[in-house]
């Protein structure tokens, strides 16, 4: 929500429900984002950092949080926000992964971002840090070569799909 559109179109009612909502988000999303750029650029086999950074930068702000910002301008009960956080915290931690997966062994025309984005950006993913505890020294090297180089490009020919699915085994049913 706007800056503008919340100090110009809700009550005070509203507006003092709506802020500690908004400043919560705003916290996560700090969090998430110093998280995610400080694994940046190296393949991380942590297979416990992953799920924590869904959760601030997926999970709780694309479902959760305007779940509660909901709940919150229409005055609803705490045991409401509680039900929507048991109901979205599931759905958002579910999804990531599953885009994490299809970025690089989708289709981009598909999917949307270039199978490359994850690589060249280093992402803390599931599926690197699965990647990274399994490979032999030469897939390891290989992985060590993909991650966080910024001349990736999507249309460049490169083993980005196939180099996860001989790689990592199980890389579909394990994200």
């Amino acid at each position: 929500m706007s800056d503008e559109l919340l100090h110009t179109s809700l009550t005070p009612d509203q507006l003092r429900a709506a802020l500690p909502v908004i400043d919560t988000t705003c916290t996560e999303v700090s969090s998430g984002q110093y998280l995610d750029l400080l694994g940046l650029g190296r393949p991380n086999s942590d297979l416990a950092q992953a799920p924590e950074l869904i959760r601030f930068k997926t999970a709780r702000y694309t479902v959760e949080r305007p779940q509660h910002l909901g709940g919150a301008l229409a005055g609803c009960a705490t045991a409401v926000a509680d039900a929507c956080t048991a109901y979205a915290l599931p759905i958002g931690e579910a999804f990531q992964p599953l885009d994490d997966l299809l970025g690089p062994v989708g289709d981009p025309a598909a999917t949307g971002p270039p199978a490359t984005d994850d690589f060249r950006e280093g992402k803390c993913t599931v599926l690197m840090a699965l990647a990274g505890r399994r490979p032999d020294p030469v897939q390891l090297r290989l992985l060590h070569a993909l991650v966080g180089r910024p001349d990736l490009t999507g249309s460049r020919p490169t083993p980005y799909g196939s180099y996860w699915r001989p790689r990592v085994p199980g890389a579909r049913s394990s994200v």
